[in-house]
């Protein structure tokens, strides 16, 4: 007997859909890399997330061989049994992504499977998909993480073509999280742009050294990493206070004044997309760090990582220059670990109801 690779994605997803009933919390991730794996395992571990039973699925495009593969390995290496690994099948044009097409019989799937999601970072969006020449400083994602966009409408909608019913009208207290290029993924599907490059078109600088002399409120990431090759211990993360809106998701955690977040991103939301407002900003009101939806209160994107297992070393340090080093505070990394914490806690009322 043939099976077409929609009856097996459909299969695993009803296998899925079948042990939700269960006390099983449903978590599909996206882009799960082995860096990506690591990170949950230590989150789940280290009692980040409230869950009595995790199943984690994680999802690539089936043209992503080479990741699938060390996924695959570190996960049999490492006998991890709560993750397991699945594609989407099949080619799209950039055109076809915010509409109805071959792949959202599947993305419909994986929704019904789910509790919620986390769509994690990664490189560039690609600005012809929010109908902008490219930049020069932008590092476009690979052609197999470009599903991600449809995925994200599909779930949200967005303005590019409102006749599209999202699935979260089936299911509107379904869970997204969005860190750092999953956020601009939300904005993008949503009908929202980006900054391509903050020195450049925020600040209007070009050379690393220059960003490195702004106030650290408009350092999103460190410039100073990488520019001296003989210096292997800077760290590439930034961090810099934020401005938290009133009434926002963040707002309802609570924040001592001072404190920052760890930022590594040269890109931000310009144009906001579809029913998405800022829950945060920089300092200086430039550059929107956080989003959440109007409808969707269960929807949200934070343009900073709270995702670095080395956060929330007791030692953790992380050398800025030869001159300063960060030491996140206990106030710091609690506001990161109420963040994971508030994450599961909507995953968990999401899969009870």
């Amino acid at each position: 007997m043939r099976y077409t690779a929609l009856t097996l994605i459909t299969a695993w997803f009803v296998l899925m859909s079948s042990e939700a009933q269960t006390n099983v919390t449903q978590l599909s991730i996206i882009n799960p890399t082995a860096r990506n794996i690591e990170k949950l395992v230590f989150f789940k571990e280290n009692g980040f997330f409230n869950f009595d039973s995790l199943l984690v699925t994680g999802i690539f495009h089936a043209g992503n061989t080479d990741e699938i593969e060390k996924s695959k390995q570190y996960l049999a290496d490492q006998q991890i049994n709560f993750v397991k690994i699945n594609t989407i099948k099949g080619e799209m044009p950039t055109d076809s992504l915010f509409s109805i097409n071959k792949w959202s019989p599947q993305f419909k799937d994986l929704f019904k499977a789910s509790d919620g999601l986390i769509f994690f970072g990664g490189n560039d969006v690609p600005p012809a998909i929010y109908g902008e020449k490219t930049f020069i400083t932008t590092d476009i994602i690979d052609r197999t993480r470009n599903w991600e966009l449809s995925l994200m409408f599909h779930l949200i909608g967005g303005d590019q073509n409102p006749d599209v019913k999202p699935l979260l009208e089936e299911n509107p207290d379904f869970t997204i999280m969005g860190i750092c290029l999953g956020m601009q993924i939300m904005n993008v599907a949503a009908g929202g742009s980006l900054y391509q490059d903050i020195p450049a078109q925020v600040y209007g600088l070009d050379y690393c050294e220059d960003v490195a002399q702004l106030p650290v409120h408009q350092q999103h990431k460190n410039y100073l990493y990488g520019i001296n090759n003989t210096d292997d211990k800077t760290s590439y993360i930034s961090f810099h206070p934020i401005s938290i809106k009133p009434n926002s998701f963040l707002s309802q955690i609570g924040t001592s004044a001072g404190m920052c977040v760890p930022s590594v991103h040269h890109q931000a939301v310009k144009k906001v997309g579809q029913n998405l407002i800022p829950a945060a900003t920089s300092k200086d009101g430039k550059v929107i760090e956080a989003l959440e939806h109007k409808r969707y209160n269960n929807v949200y994107g934070i343009q900073f990582h709270i995702d670095f297992p080395e956060l929330y070393r007791e030692d953790a340090v992380f050398k800025i220059s030869s001159e300063k080093d960060f030491r996140p505070s206990k106030a710091e990394k609690n506001f990161y670990k109420l963040l994971w914490k508030g994450f599961s806690e909507r995953i968990k009322n999401n899969h009870m109801n």
